[in-house]
């Protein structure tokens, strides 16, 4: 029934739009024709009833009129279909997916990029901690050796005591090894790995200790020479007492001779 209903809407659509598209033509046209002709045409379209052969109005009739016969013997209606001229169009919950696939790429392309600045930072902090403890251990071998060398002059007592030397360089990569395996302790998650890493760790000290122990009997041997050294400088001294003292008077009184005692 809807299908009939349907059809004779059609039919009745062609032939309305036959019927006045050769008004339509003749409002259109040329406005150069007299009254007369107007008035004689229109007498010819009433008395025929039907549109003037060849024309623009005749044509677009016809095809309006063979629309609506092909409808009513096959039920369809053919017509290019709108999806081989436009792409067709995405649904909503289509967009949808690509506007979250679109949200979750940048999110991860941040959160890519914050890690590796995070880790790049992270190093960063790692290697200034790690030059600064070793200026650190260098300062304090410093400041330690200091009063082990002759005249303050390290270099002079690592030259003097080729051993004294090797047990310095000992010492300080002992020092160096424990304090990195320390760092590794702190972060190490595993117990049984942490285990036998403070084992080693506690070795190591023990090693340390022995060296270090080593290098103080150098340092109070080279004290004992040291004192040695200045009760002999004191001794000649005492036996250039007289000349020292007259080349002091010299230079007190104004002489240009550089007098040193």
């Amino acid at each position: 029934m809807r299908f009939f209903q349907k059809s004779l809407g059609v039919f009745f659509f062609g032939l309305s739009a036959a019927f006045c598209a050769p008004i339509a033509a003749e409002m259109s046209a040329d406005t150069s024709r007299t009254g007369s002709d107007i008035a004689g045409e229109q007498a010819d379209f009433e008395k025929s009833g039907k549109p003037e052969v060849g024309s623009d109005a005749a044509d677009a009739g016809n095809v309006m009129m063979e629309t609506a016969r092909m409808t009513l013997e096959t039920g369809t209606l053919e017509r290019e279909k709108p999806e081989n001229i436009f792409p067709p169009a995405k649904s909503k919950k289509a967009q949808k997916s690509n506007h979250k696939k679109d949200m979750k790429g940048s999110q991860a392309q941040v959160a890519e990029k914050a890690a590796k600045n995070e880790k790049n930072k992270k190093k960063e902090q790692e290697k200034k901690q790690k030059e600064k403890g070793n200026e650190q251990d260098v300062r304090n071998f410093k400041s330690e050796l200091d009063v082990t060398t002759l005249k303050g002059n390290m270099r002079e007592a690592l030259k003097i005591y080729p051993e004294f030397s090797k047990i310095v360089r000992e010492e300080i990569q002992l020092e160096k090894r424990s304090r990195e395996l320390a760092r590794l302790i702190k972060q190490e998650k595993n117990p049984k790995k942490k285990n036998a890493m403070e084992a080693e760790l506690r070795k190591i000290i023990y090693e340390h200790f022995d060296v270090r122990q080593a290098r103080r009997l150098y340092e109070l041997k080279i004290f004992e020479e040291r004192i040695q050294e200045l009760r002999q400088q004191t001794e000649r001294r005492n036996e250039k007492k007289d000349r020292i003292v007259e080349k002091r008077f010299i230079d007190l009184i104004g002489t240009d001779e550089d007098l040193r005692f």
